[in-house]
C-alpha cells in the first residue's frame, strides 16, 4: 500500500512540473489587435476568430511581459 501511495505521489509531482516548462521560451501564438488578451499555445485556437490583427509567434514571456493571460 505504501509503495502505490509513494508511487502515485512520484508520478503527481512529476506531471506538475509540465507547465514550469512552457516559460523557458516555448513559442506561444498572440493576436495582434488592440483588444487581444490571451495567448494561445496553438495557432489554430478557435480564440482567434475574432483576431482583428495578425497572429504571430512570441516566446511565452514576452506574452506574460505584454500581459497577456494564458487562453
Amino acid at each position: 500500500m505504501m509503495k502505490t501511495l509513494l508511487f502515485l505521489l512520484l508520478l503527481f509531482a512529476a506531471g506538475c512540473g509540465e507547465g514550469e516548462s512552457k516559460s523557458n521560451g516555448e513559442k506561444v501564438y498572440i493576436c495582434t489587435g488592440s483588444s487581444a488578451y490571451a495567448y494561445h499555445f496553438s495557432s489554430d485556437c478557435r480564440g482567434f476568430n475574432n483576431c482583428q490583427g495578425d497572429i504571430v509567434a512570441v516566446s511565452i514571456s514576452k506574452a506574460q511581459n505584454m500581459g497577456r493571460k494564458a487562453c
